[in-house]
């Protein structure tokens, strides 16, 4: 019997052990730390525990359900930090974007949310307009912006292409580069007095813009700030200007008459380029320098001249200006580059400064109205294509500084009968005067000129 009871305590604690250890082991799967010594001692806080862990998941799961299914019009609004609440925030409703708050915009970050907006209201309060805020809002016709603003980022409004009209505030002075690129229905835009500089490509291809008014006090308009501004006919650039970019007007196509301020001492690159409509253009004295493609394709300007302080005329200069009759170039000009005149078709006189030593490839081709032309004293080669295609040619003398004619420098000149060559010359090469078929060369018996005309089959003359 005592053997018994011994063995029976001996099996009860054993079962109490056992017992002990299940209780931990059940209880150490449903938490840890804190959670799981409450699940341990308390059974009723363990059930309250799983069921709050189920309603959890279960809202969660709502949620994303709902904004699955959330339409395109239902409100959106700017993610708001719970350590520091924005200055500035955004909401969306109804296509209407609502901007309020009292500072600097930040970044607005869209999204797909930009195609839905249609109408744009700026609150009072807001100080600045961040780059890209509406970048590729292309449904966006309508906005207003409150006189608390006073600066507009870069690319701002850039493809707007439904905006119409737009005031910018008195406070900004700075027109940033491509705010409004791409606006291509943005027919109206007032610009306040306010403002000192219009940067690159501000309204490029804004193609519905017919007139503009530049206030007194800008100072520069950057390269392609109008570039592609096809139905802009009316602009007046104020005194006030002293720099225009390169490209600053190029394809405006509609453009007729413009007059340059005196302030202005350079033209930049392709500043004009295409401006086929352009009929006049007023320079002033103080230009120093004309950048390459000036004037490009300007096919109705039909008067020019060239400032006294100009050194150089650039690549391409007036190529394509067919409407061009007379242009008179500066002593001062020593050189004039490829394609300089080429396909001023119009020209018919043209006097080249003896401070001229280069003349280009291409620089007068396809000039076919040009009926005369006196090649410098300082030239000592005339470059390939140089006077191509030059029908109205009938007669020619190269100075004797000259030692080589490049490559088809006279081809096609149909209806040049003579041309004088040095005994300078010494290198003549292939068709510099192929297609002349009138042509009668004169020169020293004996000389070089003689012995090229004999191995082309073209006729000499002894002088």
């Amino acid at each position: 019997m005592y053997t018994k009871k011994i063995s029976g305590k001996k099996t009860n604690t054993f079962r109490a052990v056992i017992g002990f250890l299940l209780v931990f082991m059940l209880t150490g799967m449903t938490g840890c730390g804190n959670d799981a010594e409450t699940t341990a001692n308390d059974p009723a806080g363990s059930q309250a525990s799983q069921t709050e862990n189920t309603d959890k998941v279960s809202t969660a799961d709502k949620d994303k359900n709902a904004d699955a299914d959330k339409p395109a019009s239902q409100p959106v609004s700017s993610p708001v930090s719970n350590d520091e609440a924005p200055k500035v925030t955004w909401s969306i409703k109804d296509h209407v974007l609502t901007i309020s708050g009292k500072g600097t915009m930040p970044s607005l970050h869209l999204g797909e949310s930009k195609e839905e907006i249609t109408s744009v209201v700026i609150k009072d309060g807001v100080s600045s307009i961040c780059g890209d805020a509406f970048n590729g809002c292309g449904n966006l016709s309508s906005i207003k912006i409150p006189d608390s603003v006073m600066s507009i980022g870069s690319y701002a409004f850039n493809g707007c292409s439904n905006l119409s009209e737009i005031k910018i505030p008195k406070g900004v002075t700075f027109i940033d580069h491509d705010t409004f690129n791409d606006c291509s229905y943005l027919s109206t835009i007032e610009i306040p007095d306010t403002i000192k500089e219009i940067g690159d490509n501000a309204f490029k291809n804004c193609g519905s813009l017919s007139e503009i008014t530049i206030p007194d006090g800008v100072k520069s308009i950057g390269g392609g700030a109008f570039y592609g501004c096809g139905n802009l006919w009316s602009l007046t650039i104020p005194d006030s200007v002293k720099a225009i970019g390169g490209s600053a007007f190029s394809y405006c196509t509609s453009l007729t008459s413009l007059t340059i301020p005196e302030k202005v001492t350079s033209i930049g690159a392709n500043t004009f380029w295409g401006c086929s409509s352009l009929t006049s253009l007023t320079i002033p004295g103080e230009i120093k320098s004309i950048g390459e493609g000036a004037f490009y394709n300007c096919s109705s300007l039909n008067s020019m001249t060239i400032p006294a302080n100009v050194t150089g005329i650039g690549s391409n200069t007036f190529w394509g200006c067919s409407s061009l009759t007379s242009l008179t170039i500066p002593d001062t000009v020593i050189s004039i580059g490829d394609h300089a005149f080429a396909y001023c078709s119009g020209l018919t006189s043209i006097t080249i400064p003896d401070a001229v030593t280069d003349i280009g490839e291409n620089a007068f081709f396809a000039c076919s109205g040009l009926t005369g032309i006196t090649i410098p004293s300082k030239v000592t080669s005339i470059a390939p294509y140089a006077f191509s295609s030059c029908t109205g040619l009938t007669s020619l003398t190269i100075p004797y500084t000259v030692t080589a004619i490049g490559e088809y420098a006279f081809s096609d000149c149909t209806n040049l009968k003579t041309v004088d060559i040095p005994y300078t010359v010494s290198e003549i090469r292939d068709g510099a005067f192929s297609g002349c078929t009138k042509l009668t060369i004169n020169g020293i018996q004996g000389g070089y000129a003689e012995t090229y005309a004999k191995e082309n089959n073209i006729k000499f003359k002894s002088a």
